[in-house]
Parts: C-alpha cells; sequence; structure tokens
C-alpha cells in the first residue's frame, strides 16, 4: 500500500489490525503489523519510531519462532541501519538471523539478506 502512495489507507488497516489483536489476543501477525508501523514511521520520517518498531518486530518474531518473519525484520531493520551508515550494527543484526536459517528455506527472503549482507560487507 505504502508503495502506492496509500499511507493513510495503510494507516487504516495498521489501526483496524491492532484493534483486531486487542479483541482476540491472536498475535500471530503482530510482527508483520510492528513492520507496517515501522514503514508509516520511515514515510512520515521519523527514523527513530521507524527502529523502534523494526526492533519490536523482531524481538515478537524471535519469541513466536517465526524464523521468516524474524528475517524479514531483520532485512528491514539492516537497510535502515544501511541508510544511517550503522554498517557494522546492520551485519550484527542482520548476519545471525540470516545464518540461523537452514540452506532452502525462505529462499526469496535469503536472497534478499544475502545480497544485503554482500552490500553491506562490501
Amino acid at each position: 500500500m505504502l508503495a502506492l502512495g496509500l499511507k493513510d489507507e495503510a494507516l487504516q488497516l495498521a489501526n483496524s489490525a491492532q484493534s483486531l489483536i486487542a479483541q482476540t489476543g491472536e498475535e500471530v501477525s503482530l510482527s508483520d503489523l510492528h513492520r507496517l508501523h515501522a514503514a508509516l514511521a520511515k514515510a512520515n520520517g521519523d527514523n527513530l519510531a521507524a527502529e523502534k518498531h523494526l526492533h519490536t518486530a523482531l524481538d515478537v518474531a524471535c519469541k513466536q519462532g517465526g524464523k521468516l518473519l524474524e528475517l524479514r525484520a531483520a532485512i528491514n531493520l539492516a537497510r535502515l541501519m544501511q541508510e544511517q551508515e550503522r554498517t557494522d550494527e546492520a551485519i550484527a543484526i542482520l548476519k545471525p538471523v540470516s545464518d540461523s536459517i537452514a540452506e532452502g528455506d525462505c529462499p526469496d527472503d535469503q536472497a534478499k539478506a544475502k545480497e544485503l549482507l554482500n552490500v553491506l560487507t562490501g
């Protein structure tokens, strides 16, 4: 939605999802919700809030044992850090998560992670 310039709609979706999670207690999509909030914050120029949401997304995914969601959050967080020229931190976030996923699992996301790590380690 954000890629299409639909920030208001994305925010409305995020708020609806947050309400649904609060009502049902079902938190399977909580990591993705934090990634969406991070993207919204970044689109509004608030990198500090974006980073906070991405750390939360990473923590939630880790606690839930969701390797794919953990990898996606780590990729997003590493990219944000890369933009801020925090290369060592980006590598420290992304490499252990990427290394913890078996070869062949999450192939598209693993490819993105490896490509980013190659850029970061230059």
